[in-house]
């Protein structure tokens, strides 16, 4: 099997050369560069296997590096994980908008980085095997992209039979706040706790994406706002019966539903903005 290229792209040169040693020590080939233009330069010759990419650069910055490659033919394939040290879902947003496979915040874990890379460089290759649309098993968590296709997907299907069709934004309240703490081993486990109950009180119908760290979105076909709220409180229920407190840290879940048909919902986008719009802006 041939060894699978990385280009890494960062305007901080201690930055870029870190993403740069984490990669070739898990056995990557690694290229660096600095800036949006080189790297387009680069992709246009080289075509790498996946790109690390610096949102916050000078001149050109990550968002257009990521919008030229992929409205040119020859690079449009090429996966993309958006690195940002902004704490911001508008962004994390629009880098979906743009074409993003998925992003990852700094300051992040070797863990973390190498699971998205592992994770997006697979999902391309089930997509080279088979490009048909198809439905995530019950335990998986979906990323960006595949929220995109799925998303866009259920839109269709709802207008096509006058079905309804709900999207949920959930937010692990107490997460954040362990990382702020330096108590990552403890958010992490938290992670683990809730992560089961989510997919124990869901339908294997629905489907689960993880669009940052402690934000998730959910798809549920053929269901409506009112009948979304009945999960959402199971799954609130279970974790005050089951998931204990973290000391001096309010655990906690936030919610925002979005239902189709709606007089403000005519695409998926529609869909995504206001869905993740309210907690965006708190």
């Amino acid at each position: 099997m041939s060894q699978k290229r990385i280009l890494v792209v960062d305007d901080d040169r201690l930055n870029a050369a870190l993403m740069r040693e984490i990669c070739d020590n898990a056995g990557y080939a690694t290229i660096e560069v600095h800036d949006g233009e080189s790297a387009l330069e680069l992709v246009r010759r080289e075509a790498p296997d996946l790109i690390l990419l610096d949102i916050m650069m000078g001149k050109v910055d990550g968002f257009q590096v990521c919008e030229s490659i992929r409205k040119n033919p020859s690079t449009a394939h090429v996966p993309i994980i958006l690195v940002t040290a902004i704490d911001d879902l508008n962004a994390k947003i629009r880098g979906m908008e743009a074409g993003a496979d998925d992003y990852i915040t700094k300051p992040f874990r070797m863990f973390d980085l190498l699971t998205r890379i592992r994770n997006v460089l697979e999902s391309r290759k089930a997509d080279q095997v088979d490009n048909t649309h198809a439905s995530l098993d019950l335990g998986q968590v979906g990323d960006f992209r595949q929220l995109r296709v799925d998303l866009d997907y259920e839109v269709k299907r709802s207008k096509r039979y006058t079905r309804p069709l709900t999207c949920a934004m959930l937010v692990l309240d107490g997460y954040d706040a362990l990382f702020r703490e330096e108590r990552s081993a403890e958010a992490v486990q938290l992670l683990g706790q809730w992560l089961p109950l989510l997919h124990a009180n869901l339908r294997e119908v629905d489907r689960i994406y993880r669009i940052d760290d402690d934000v998730f979105i959910v798809i549920m076909p053929e269901t409506d706002a009112n009948s979304a709220e009945v999960p959402i409180a199971r799954i609130q229920k279970a974790m005050t019966d089951t998931i204990p407190q973290p000391v001096g840290v309010a655990l906690g879940l936030n919610k925002n539903l979005v239902s189709y048909p709606g007089s403000d919902i005519s695409s998926a986008q529609d869909i995504l903005k206001l869905v993740t719009g309210v907690m965006a802006r708190n």
